[in-house]
Parts: C-alpha cells; sequence; structure tokens
C-alpha cells in the first residue's frame, strides 16, 4: 500500500458529505462531545509551555479546549477533513486565543518532527487508522521521552445507546448490514480493550492503562425535523439510511424517531455515551 493510499476510504468519507454535514452540525456537536474530551484533557493534564497534538481535532473545539487550559505553549490539530479544518481555522482569531495551527494530514503518516511533542490528545480521532499499528508507532516517533497520551474512544455498539437504540428500531425495516471484520477502521473499532492494548503496546507505548467511562451525551433537538432523521445525520445509523430502499427510508426515521422519545428531556435527547479513556506514555 502506498502513502498516498493509507486510509484512502476515510480520506474520501470525511472530506463528503460526511465533513460537511458536521461543520453544519458544528455547535451542537461541539455541546454534545464537550464532556468526553474534556476527561481526556483532564487525564494528559497539559500544563504551560508544552507542545501538544490533537489527533483527529475535527471543527477545532479540542484544540481550543487545549490551549484554554495549557494557557500558552503550542496545539498542532490534524485531521484529513478539509471542510471541518475550514472551519476550525476560523476559530482561533474568534476566540482570541494564540499557539493553535491546524493543518490538514493524515497523523498515520504525518512528518512529526522527532522527540518534540510533550503530548498526544485525541477524542474520537484515532480509531480510523488502516495500519494503527504503523500510525501510533508514527506518532510514537514524534514524542519526547516520556510524554503522555490520552484519548477517549468508543465502547462496544452494545454498550451505546447513542447508537444502539437507533440502530435496532431501523433494522426492523432493512436488512442487518455484514459486519465489519474485527478491528476494521470505523467508531467502534477500539471497542475490544484487549485488541486496542496490544495495539499500543506494538507501537511502543508503555504504561497503557483503560477506564470505562458512562458519560450522558445531549442531543439538541431541531424543532422542525423528526428526531430519528436528525440522529441519522450524525452517527453510524446514517449508513443505514442511505443504504436503505427509497420505499422503506420514511418507515425507517419513523422507527427511530418513536424509539428515541422515552430519551427526551425538554429540548434534548439524553443518552449515555460508554467510552474507553486511555492513557499511555512514550517509553
Amino acid at each position: 500500500m502506498t502513502k498516498n493510499e493509507i486510509n484512502a476510504e476515510q480520506i474520501e468519507f470525511w472530506n463528503s458529505a460526511a465533513g460537511d454535514q458536521w461543520v453544519k452540525g458544528q455547535e451542537n456537536m461541539d455541546k454534545t462531545l464537550a464532556v468526553f474530551g474534556q476527561v481526556a484533557i483532564d487525564a494528559l493534564a497539559p500544563k504551560a509551555g508544552e507542545n501538544i497534538v490533537d489527533i483527529g481535532c475535527g471543527c477545532g473545539a479540542t484544540s481550543l479546549a487545549l490551549m484554554e487550559t495549557m494557557g500558552s505553549g503550542t496545539v498542532l490539530g490534524i485531521d484529513i477533513s478539509a471542510p471541518m479544518l475550514a472551519r476550525a481555522k476560523q476559530r482561533p482569531e474568534e476566540s482570541g486565543l494564540k499557539g493553535i495551527q491546524f493543518q490538514e494530514a493524515d497523523a498515520a503518516v504525518y512528518g512529526f518532527e522527532s522527540e518534540a511533542l510533550d503530548g498526544v490528545f485525541s477524542r474520537f480521532g484515532v480509531m480510523f487508522f488502516d495500519n494503527p499499528v504503523a500510525a501510533f508507532s508514527n506518532i510514537r516517533a514524534g514524542m519526547k521521552p516520556g510524554g503522555r497520551m490520552s484519548f477517549v474512544c468508543w465502547r462496544a455498539v452494545s454498550e451505546n445507546q447513542w447508537t444502539l437504540v437507533p440502530m435496532m428500531a431501523a433494522l426492523k425495516h432493512i436488512e442487518r448490514p455484514e459486519p465489519p471484520p474485527p478491528g476494521a477502521p470505523g467508531p467502534f473499532a477500539f471497542g475490544d480493550q484487549e485488541y486496542a492494548a496490544k495495539i499500543l503496546k506494538d507501537a511502543g507505548f508503555s504504561h497503557v492503562a483503560f477506564e470505562a467511562k458512562n458519560l450522558p451525551m445531549a442531543f439538541s433537538i431541531a424543532p422542525d425535523k423528526p428526531l430519528g432523521l436528525q440522529f441519522a445525520e450524525m452517527g453510524p445509523v446514517g449508513r443505514l439510511l442511505m443504504t436503505a430502499p427509497d420505499e422503506k427510508k420514511s418507515a425507517v426515521i419513523d422507527s427511530m424517531t418513536e424509539a428515541l422519545e422515552p430519551f427526551v428531556q425538554g429540548d434534548e435527547a439524553v443518552m449515555d455515551g460508554a467510552v474507553w479513556l486511555v492513557t499511555a506514555t512514550n517509553g
């Protein structure tokens, strides 16, 4: 596989409608996912003056949060999605924060300066590598000896209400797709703790630790759109809807909306998000 072919499917996906959709929903997603990013920031404990990289920075919220915590230093946000990075690049000036840069690149092959990083952070951005051992080895090469890494990744679909509930509703009307091979790139690729831990250890990390966390995900509800459709626009369930026959799409959306209604609290749908908080060090 050539350098240009690495993670090609993910690069295409996040530079298509998926990336545009996340930009449109940026404010809501920032709010929904903030608590997950914060637990990883707290675990990383970035200090003033440090050099931190934010892997899969998306629209930039986590890069800003890292710099707000540090007060000084540098944060490099890396992502493969041009649409999301275009939004991210607007935000340091809007916030008045200095020291933040964004780079359209794939962390799996990006040329990090050797032993320059004090810390590596990611909120749901490291589960999409074609060759995760090689990708994490590349990232580790950019870390100082003793450098820290902290990220959050989803646990299994069966533990995550926000995906499981609408997915099971959709499958009442459409055929269940073939499950991806174990470890295939995707949101839930690191759900298996033993699998993910082996990747990090094979990439040379030490002091690898996993902590299970269940945190509330509060999704803002738009009054002019069925709730099922809103969930389909921002999660894995959307791929099910895209592949559903046109004559079944309305039934799928109606079933998802009905299944999600018990989780509505005012103008939000509040569901459980199950993640691993993962920490490790270089050496």
